[in-house]
């Protein structure tokens, strides 16, 4: 099986202004890090619902989940309401949680945490 790296933003280069201070941290998400199988060459869905709870980024294949909190909102414990956390894990899936504004303002440490989460799952680090 081959594996293949995360794509790491260059930071050097100033981000697209869609993406600087009004920008959405789910848009940011979904087009710098999880589409088109960037993310160590998973498919990543949008907008997906696993045991009656909305997930913003899903791949099925790891049963991984990413769920957006709306600007204003602080994921302070990066999981759900324990009920909800329950019944995903009963379906068999790790969602994570995140806010639209630690997206944004935080990207590098978000791309890292999510990097430690899906590589403890599928069992592979590259680096």
């Amino acid at each position: 099986m081959l594996f293949l790296c995360v794509k790491r933003l260059d930071v050097s280069k100033p981000i697209d202004s869609a993406f600087s201070g009004q920008g959405s941290g789910k848009e940011k998400l979904w087009n710098l890090l999880l589409s088109d199988k960037q993310f160590y060459a998973y498919k990543f869905t949008r907008n997906e619902i696993i045991a009656g709870v909305p997930i913003d980024f899903l791949c099925r294949e790891v049963k991984f989940g990413i769920c957006v909190e709306p600007p204003g909102l602080k994921s302070t414990n990066r999981l759900l309401t324990p009920i909800i956390n329950t019944r995903l894990k009963d379906a068999g899936y790790q969602i994570i949680a995140l806010s639209s504004e630690e997206i944004l303002t935080a990207f590098d440490a978000t791309v890292s945490f999510l990097d430690q989460e899906f590589t403890s799952l599928i069992r592979f680090h590259c680096g």
